[in-house]
């Protein structure tokens, strides 16, 4: 019979188990939901009909009938001496022979051993989980791992919702046990049944091992009666609840397998010929992590795949995401001949749970499928649930059944916090599409995190980010899912808000994605020329500059320029706010004229438009006293900021960005002046403020300790300094901001620092570190790659390189005054630099002639007394 792929019941074997089923209390309705198979199945076995012997086996088993019995078939000698010889040991009644594939678990099986493995009591351990997690397939590992250990021999029971003594009477026959029903004229008690099975079990010494597999509430309420109690039985439990008794019974938490193990069983289930997770190995990592590592839908899925041979690991994953479990790899295969242990599939299997709950319970359900799974706030839940008029009560019973049966699971962070199984939440999202208040549900949802966006301001404190992060992954859920909910004058904040809660952290790259997606919906949606559409466009060439990408920005901020001064005239308010952006993209390119020129032009509509005392105005003018700041003109910078930072103090506490912003910018006025104590004082006051908004990981903040660290190295307060510098570099490289422009200047900073110690050698190597990434960020030459071509000239000259010195000074002095004109101090540094390199080889003319040149630029620039320029004249003096 092994090679039969489809059986039928003999009349004798059809009456034997409609008896049984009587006894048993069920009708086949049930029947068909415990095992489970459909009820079309069911019926064709009590008609008679041929079925899948797979199906057979497992209706029998459910019974407790010996399958070869009802099929009139002879019983194999093995299974007539253990029913007739009660001294051998009987083996437990299950056609479950176990997974070829089982991977893992190893803790798992010990921590049950280790469970049951208690002296003068009757052990019991519990293993819970969620539907298609391996319980039964563990206990079975277990049996066959343990079974020298149970001399006792094994009694397997599968209990479904079917009272327990319903299910030792089905089995006790088989075991050469008959159970009376009374005694001495009295009617049995369940209790007595029970114990009368338990007292007479065969052998009768050695310990015995009690599988109860399936346990639900319907038969937990019957287990205390029916449960063995003699000491020398040890009960193993599996079950989709939790909490069962814990006095009594020790609880082990079965939960998904590990990214490993679940790779290791999808390549056991195929075939040893079969490539496909070799060949596309990051594929195969992704479906696993697309099934939740749920060992049911991990299975499926690879036998799936033995039999669909020409389809890749990523069409497979392909599928799965569009279909989710409605996927034909998701099924359970009725192929007679395919060799899957799977029971039921992945849906099915949820739906057991599913129908347990009460109709409120699966309300709250679908209402948790709109979240994303990782981490939910229960009392954002709750928030939600009482919106729609849903009751307390009903929200705290929902919690709880959901809970029990592993729907959601409950995260160590204080108890307030939930996940749930990716496939879980995308079987409630099916059971939600069905519900009739699926629109009303779905409006609770958007309207709670559509206000969440709303209060994200333009620059986010720390504590603000702090108190809605938890909920941007559920509005990143509600951009992707639901935005078709979403009314029109809600929708930009749906992608402003999340792209500002990541600006905020620094995090321009995942802010970028966001607002590129928002032109697209937006402009569909609202019409390219709206204002809410400008706004995004304008935000991104922001976001864009700050990631170094300006030729991007500058596109963008002239199509801006150029609509707006066609719809509403060159002198508006909103030109010149487009104007001061694109002025400030032309500085960071080192075009500081160009951007000097952008930026008064746009002072003097703002102030045409709003006045001189407003807070626009006063961001521009600190964008101007910028431009002359990198110009050397620092008497005129000096003034503005301090313009600017009156304004902005009249206006807002001085605590605001913008306040750390001019303060930081003024500091480094006074650095260039020699003002070092005084530009330490303001370099320190931006940096608390920074913090105190920004929180300690912030480009922002890194930035200000920089300019910190760089004051004290002015101040040849080296180690200081040295210790800060490193400080800023560990923060960019939290940031993945080790390729950007910030941390190569950190890196020249640092190199600087090794210089001074005459540590030239890893000085060199800094410098050459930074001048690549500034060479790779900036598409043609630039100001800071000039000063990193000085600083690199700097260090040979100290290791007596000085051909190689002078062709670098010289190389920096031509890229200097292309870009910064001829009497910029920077222009001076590179002069001195030359003379050093002659005065070094004692050839005093070239020197003198060069000493000479920065010093005129130094004394019309800085000043007659500026430390530049008396370290200068104490050069020039020595020849």
């Amino acid at each position: 019979m092994a090679s039969t792929r489809s059986i039928k019941a003999c009349h004798p074997g059809i009456d034997k188990a409609k008896e049984t089923l009587k006894l048993q209390g069920i009708q086949k309705k049930q029947l068909a939901e415990n095992i489970p198979l459909s009820e079309g199945t069911i019926n064709k076995f009590f008609q008679g009909g041929t079925i899948d012997i797979r199906n057979f086996k497992a209706i029998c088993s459910k019974l407790g009938l010996i399958w070869q019995e009802i099929a009139g078939l002879p019983i194999p000698q093995e299974e007539l001496v253990s029913e007739a010889l009660q001294s051998d040991r009987p083996s437990y009644a299950t056609d479950y022979v176990g997974s070829k594939n089982f991977t893992g678990r190893r803790d798992t099986l010990a921590a049950i051993h280790q469970a049951l493995d208690k002296k003068n009591c009757v052990a019991i351990s519990a293993v819970c989980g969620l539907a298609g997690v391996g319980k039964t397939e563990v206990a079975i590992q277990y049996a066959n791992e343990h079974e020298a250990d149970y001399p006792g021999g094994y009694c397997w029971l599968t209990l479904g919702d079917a009272p327990m003594i319903s299910k030792i009477k089905a089995y006790a026959p088989g075991r050469g046990i008959t159970i009376p029903d009374e005694f001495g004229g009295q009617r049995l008690t369940v209790k007595q049944q029970a114990e009368y099975f338990w007292r007479n079990w065969k052998p009768p010494e050695g310990l015995a091992l009690v599988i109860l597999d399936d346990l639900t509430e319907e038969s937990w309420e019957t287990y205390k009666e029916a449960k063995p109690t003699e000491k020398r039985f040890r009960v193993l439990i599996t079950t989709r609840l939790q909490d069962l008794d814990p006095r009594t019974i020790e609880e082990i938490n079965l939960d998904v397998l590990s990214p490993d193990d679940a790779l290791e069983l999808l390549s056991n289930t195929l075939t040893e010929k079969d490539d496909r997770i070799k060949d596309e190995p990051q594929a195969a990592q992704e479906l696993c992590k697309n099934l939740g590592y749920l060992p049911l839908a991990l299975e499926l899925v690879g036998y799936y795949l033995v039999y669909e041979k020409d389809i890749s690991l990523s069409e497979v994953l392909e599928q799965l995401k569009a279909n989710r479990l409605d996927d034909e790899a998701l099924e359970r295969n009725q192929d007679p001949g395919a060799d899957s242990p799977a029971q039921l599939d992945v849906k099915d299997a949820f739906k057991l749970s599913w129908e347990k709950f009460d109709s409120a319970t699966r309300l709250i359900g679908q209402l948790l499928s709109l979240f994303d799974p990782v981490e939910i706030s229960w009392d954002t839940v709750e928030s939600i649930s009482e919106s729609l008029g849903w009751t307390v009560t009903d929200i705290k019973n929902a919690k709880k059944q959901l809970n029990r049966l592993h729907f959601i699971k409950k995260l160590k962070k204080d108890g307030a916090y939930y996940n749930i199984h990716p496939l879980v939440r995308d079987f409630m999202g099916m059971e939600l599409e069905r519900s009739g208040q699926a629109d009303d549900i779905k409006g609770a949802f958007v309207e709670y995190f559509v206000a969440i966006a709303k209060i994200i301001p333009r620059a986010p404190t720390l504590k603000l980010i702090q108190s809605v992060k938890d909920d941007m992954p559920h509005l990143t859920e509600l951009k992707e899912r639901l935005i078709g909910a979403v009314n029109d004058e809600d929708l930009t904040h749906v992608f402003i808000g999340l792209a500002r809660f990541y600006e905020g952290q620094g995090l321009y790259a995942l802010a970028q994605p966001l607002l590129e997606q928002s032109l697209s919906v937006m402009g569909s949606r609202l019409g390219d020329d709206h204002p809410v559409v400008t706004d995004s466009r304008h935000y991104l060439a922001k976001i864009h500059q700050l990631q170094g990408q300006y030729s991007r920005s500058v596109n963008i901020l002239e199509y801006i320029l150029s609509k707006l001064r066609l719809d509403v005239g060159h002198i508006d308010a909103k030109v010149a706010d487009i104007l001061g952006s694109l002025g400030n993209v032309y500085y960071a390119q080192g075009q500081y004229k160009k951007a000097q020129l952008i930026h008064q032009e746009a002072l003097e509509i703002q102030e045409q438009k709003l006045g001189n005392q407003h807070l626009e105005y006063a961001t521009i003018l600190g964008n101007l006293a910028l431009d002359f700041t990198a110009q050397g003109k620092y008497a005129e910078a000096r003034v503005r900021y301090e313009q600017a930072l009156k304004i902005e103090e009249s206006f807002v506490d001085k605590q605001d960005i913008d306040t750390s912003n001019t303060l930081n910018n003024l500091a480094g006025v006074y650095i260039r002046l020699g003002q070092y104590s005084e530009a330490q004082k303001l370099y320190e006051q931006a940096l608390e403020q920074r913090k105190a908004i920004l929180g300690d990981k912030h480009p922002e903040v890194a930035a200000s300790l920089n300019n910190l660290a760089s004051v004290l190295l002015y101040q040849s307060k080296y180690d200081a300094a040295q210790a800060l510098f490193n400080q800023v570099l560990e923060i960019q490289k939290f940031l993945a901001r080790d390729k950007h422009l910030e941390y190569a200047i950190t890196l020249s900073n640092l190199a600087i620092i090794y210089k001074y110690k005459e540590k030239y050698g890893e000085s060199e190597e800094l410098h050459k570190e930074a001048l690549n990434i500034k060479e790779k960020f900036f598409d043609k030459a630039h100001p800071s790659i000039a000063g990193s071509i000085y600083n690199l000239a700097n260090v040979c000259a100290c290791q007596k390189k000085y051909e190689e010195a002078l062709t670098l000074f010289e190389r920096s002095l031509e890229m200097r005054e292309s870009l910064l004109g001829n009497d910029h101090p920077h222009v001076g540094q590179s002069l001195e630099g030359i003379a050093s390199v002659y005065a070094s080889q004692d050839q005093r003319d070239q020197a003198k002639h060069y000493y000479l040149q920065a010093l005129k630029i130094y004394e019309n620039k800085l000043g007659e007394y500026h430390p530049e320029t008396l370290k200068c004249k104490d050069e020039l003096a020595k020849i």
